[in-house]
């Protein structure tokens, strides 16, 4: 009996709850679950940065290489251009030279005859106007030598051969021993001349200069060709380049001629740049970056191998990526909106959460507190709802059981006034319940067995449930997870459609410019035709000059001469029309497999369009599909959490079971020994029916804490 003592005396103490531990406030913010949902949204923010930062320097890298190539491109066509005509200039110097009367006047052969001479003169002064006036590229033309005045186009000047020698900018090509070259502007030439007969060009940009000789190859004079500055400005500026960008063109000696800076005082020498680079066929080009005025300025040039001059741009950089930039704003737009939008979702979110369980755990400290007349009502349809129902199913089961309880405790109360006087009888009867005792010690001792293996097998079966639950939500996790790949991939498949469209554009337009050049190379091809006809025709003059120099005999032989070197000519020219004929057929074969290839990349580029669009359609079905497995998944956590709910309850009603067999399987065996020692115990049984009083009015008091409803 003094084994039964102990718990009766523990149902006499009041229950103390403490409620300090159960405050929810006491959470860190950075343990919160609010902060760990906005470090969640945070991450697609911080992914979608990383996204337009990678796709802004791709982008300013393609813009970069392009307006690199297309500039470098446009200085090449320039300085072709500029090539051509500076080279027709040299041509119409050569043919003019080789003039007759040019070259007996200044050898001295019409210094006897005044009118000789003055005729000479004046069909110099013809053929010059001539040239001038068939090409709107010449500014001036003169011609001075030795044994004769210097002629223009303006008519003689009384400066001679010797004044005009000792100037800086003629001296320098006599000094080089060149038979011809470039110079650029010589305004100190026009201060030894009579100004008040020629005029100083204001036009001069540019100037050819060589000698021309007699039938005996002895040096007779120079001869000039000024280039109009007009036409080069006209021709750089051409080039459409963005905005602040500087164009400009240098001669070999130095001069220089600048469109587009807003300093008047720009120089390209104060740069010191050195056009040192050349491509693989040794032409000068070349670029890199430089840092002009506070600004970085892509630095582009070109040189021009028949002057020796060279082109040149400055691009402002800011310019060329201003396109990328616009891609890097729209990014941290984006960036910024999804930003608060995220915050936004994410305080939404936590809310919520957060007050469900503010009030979750309002109602359970309540319940600590002993009051069990709350009820938990939510009015959203997911997990905290059925957590609602399930803590309110326990708080009336509890209700329940207090009540219950408090009718139990007052029929103790009763009962132990009636065991205290029938205990008397207990003696009489202990010989039967002796036989009783043993039958009811086996079976209880068979019955805690059996409740015993049955909580093991149910602990078991609560662990796999437990284990399901887990990999119900591991699971779960996946198919997000799923749902967040498939939607970006989603996106990439966008992106690269939407790339697909401008590289299929760009193949277009590719198409079209090299159509159009394979028209021009008709055009030049037609040209050239042109061109050998004339040279036929120009032998068949030679022929009949040559025929004529013949018949005239030693009077003749001057002509023959002017006769073979117009032969030479002729040939000369049609060897180089068959050239660029030849070499025009071979851009146009180029060209048409060239076309051929963009054609087929372009068909190419629709197969990958049509494909992109295929694996969308594909995507979104499997997106689809997730979000249906997504549904299931959830309905099925859903039960799995309502079994682990049941499991918990099982177990420990389990539990109580075993405990309760256990116990009584205690308390028959010390009955057996108790009924065998009934008679000498009997007065101790009415000092256990006291103590089972007191023991009922402590459980009456313990009750009375609880408030139900």
């Amino acid at each position: 009996m003094k084994n039964l003592k102990k718990p009766h005396k523990k149902l006499g103490k009041t229950i103390d709850y403490d409620h300090s531990q159960n405050n929810i406030d006491k959470v860190k913010p950075y343990k919160s679950i609010r902060m760990k949902i906005f470090g969640a949204f945070l991450i697609s923010v911080f992914l979608i940065v990383i996204l337009g930062t990678v796709s802004y320097n791709k982008f300013s890298s393609s813009i970069i290489k392009s307006s690199e190539t297309s500039t470098m491109n446009s200085l090449d066509f320039m300085g072709e251009y500029l090539s051509i005509v500076f080279e027709t200039q040299k041509s119409s110097a050569r043919d003019f030279v080789l003039n007759r009367s040019l070259i007996d006047y200044y050898a001295g052969k019409y210094n006897d005859s005044v009118s000789d001479r003055i005729a000479a003169e004046r069909t110099i002064v013809d053929s010059i106007v001539q040239i001038q006036l068939t090409s709107k590229y010449i500014v001036e033309a003169y011609i001075t030598g030795d044994k004769g005045t210097w002629i223009s186009t303006m008519g003689k000047v009384s400066s001679t051969y010797n004044d005009i020698a000792e100037v800086n900018s003629i001296k320098s090509f006599i000094d080089s021993g060149l038979d011809e070259g470039w110079i650029g502007r010589h305004d100190d030439l026009y201060e030894v001349v009579d100004t008040n007969v020629f005029k100083i060009p204001r036009d001069l940009g540019l100037a050819y200069i060589r000698y021309f000789y007699n039938t005996n190859g002895e040096k007779l004079g120079l001869v000039m060709i000024d280039i109009s500055k007009s036409f080069i400005e006209e021709t750089i500026e051409k080039n459409e380049l963005p905005d602040g960008s500087i164009v400009g063109f240098v001669a070999l000696d130095g001069n220089e001629i600048i469109i587009g800076s807003e300093n008047d005082e720009f120089k390209f020498s104060d740069l010191g740049i050195q056009f040192s680079e050349r491509d693989e066929d040794g032409h000068i080009k070349g670029l890199e970056y430089i840092d002009y005025s506070g600004q970085e300025y892509l630095f582009v040039y070109s040189g021009i191998d028949e002057s020796g001059s060279t082109v040149f741009a400055m691009i402002p950089k800011s310019e060329i990526i201003s396109t990328a930039n616009v891609v890097k704003q729209t990014t941290g737009t984006l960036a910024t909106i999804a930003a608060i939008i995220s915050i936004a979702c994410a305080m939404f979110i936590s809310k919520g959460i957060s007050g469900s369980i503010f009030k979750v755990n309002g109602i359970l400290q309540n319940v600590a507190g002993g009051d069990l007349t709350g009820r938990i009502e939510f009015k959203s349809e997911d997990e905290f709802k059925y957590l609602g129902r399930a803590i309110n199913m326990m708080l009336d089961s509890m209700s329940a059981l207090i009540r219950k309880a408090g009718t139990v405790s007052g029929g103790v109360a009763e009962s132990a006034g009636e065991f205290n006087s029938k205990s008397e009888n207990i003696v009489e009867s202990a010989h039967g319940i002796n036989e009783v005792v043993k039958d009811i010690e086996e079976g209880i001792n068979d019955q805690a067995e059996q409740a015993s293996n049955c909580t093991i097998q149910m602990s078991e079966l609560g662990e796999q449930i437990s284990q399901t639950y887990m990999n119900t939500e591991m699971i779960e996790t996946l198919v997000k997870n799923t749902q967040d790949m498939a939607n970006y991939s989603m996106d990439i498949i966008k992106t690269l459609s939407e790339t697909s469209e401008i590289t299929n554009t760009m193949t277009q337009t590719v198409v079209s410019d090299i159509q159009n050049l394979d028209k021009d190379l008709k055009s030049i091809a037609e040209i050239v035709n042109t061109i050998n006809n004339i040279a036929e025709q120009t032998k068949l003059l030679s022929l009949n000059a040559s025929i004529e120099a013949a018949r005239a005999g030693h009077a003749g032989r001057g002509f023959e001469v002017v006769a073979q070197e117009i032969r030479k000519l002729a040939n000369s020219s049609s060897v180089s029309a068959n050239e660029i004929n030849t070499i025009a057929s071979e851009i146009q074969k180029q060209t048409s497999i060239t076309v051929n290839n963009a054609v087929t990349a372009e068909t190419s580029i629709y197969k990958q369009r049509d494909a992109l669009g295929e694996s969308v359609k594909a995507y979104q079905s499997i997106n689809s599909n997730v979000d249906e497995l997504a549904d299931k998944f959830t309905q099925i956590l859903s039960s799995v959490r309502i079994m682990e709910n049941k499991k918990n309850i099982t177990l420990d009603s389990m539990s109580n079971i075993t405990a309760t067999l256990e116990e009584t399987a205690s308390a028959s065996t010390e009955m057996k020994r108790t009924v065998e020692r009934q008679l000498e115990l009997a007065h101790m049984l009415k000092e256990s029916a006291e103590e089972l009083g007191m023991n009922a009015e402590g459980l009456s008091d313990n009750i009375k804490i609880f408030t139900v409803s």
